[in-house]
């Protein structure tokens, strides 16, 4: 089994420091004050990323694929440097780097960009898209101004 060292160990033993060269346990300095992790809990560590990473961010990528929030946006892209730059950002980290964190900035940088003309409908769809995938420390909120917009038909 191909073991991220780096995924591992900062799952296992978070804000721990160490210093790795390479992908090996060879090139692996210890600095923390922590029992360093065995190779059986990284392999551990491994198997339950894998389950979460598989599972959550290819059915978030499925999910948006046909979310009309999705949809909008690419043809709004079209028209829009903004919202093009925002779109492309999301789409990189939702079919490239995976990055939790990133997926929550910049689903909230395309929202802002998006303002005009998203509704609370499609903002409620992302949200359950987001929920059943497993991301639910992100919620995304519509502003006060662009929600009121947005379901006077404004």
């Amino acid at each position: 089994m191909k073991i991220n060292l780096v995924e591992c160990l900062m799952y296992l033993a978070p804000g721990a420091e160490f210093a790795l060269r390479g992908n090996e346990l060879s090139g692996l300095t210890w600095m923390d004050e922590r029992p360093i992790p065995t190779l059986a809990e990284l392999e551990a560590a491994q198997v339950e990323l894998n389950k979460v990473i598989i599972k959550d961010w290819n059915l978030l990528v499925q999910k948006l694929l046909g979310c009309q929030l999705y949809m909008k946006s690419f043809y709004l892209s079209k028209d829009s440097l903004a919202i093009a730059q925002s779109f492309n950002k999301l789409e990189q980290v939702v079919l490239i780097t995976r990055i939790e964190d990133a997926l929550a900035f910049f689903m909230d940088d395309l929202l802002e960009e998006l303002k005009d003309y998203i509704t609370p409908e499609e903002m409620d769809e992302v949200n359950q898209i987001l929920k059943e995938c497993g991301f639910n420390n992100i919620v995304l909120q519509l502003k006060a101004a662009s929600a009121m917009r947005a379901s006077s038909g404004a």
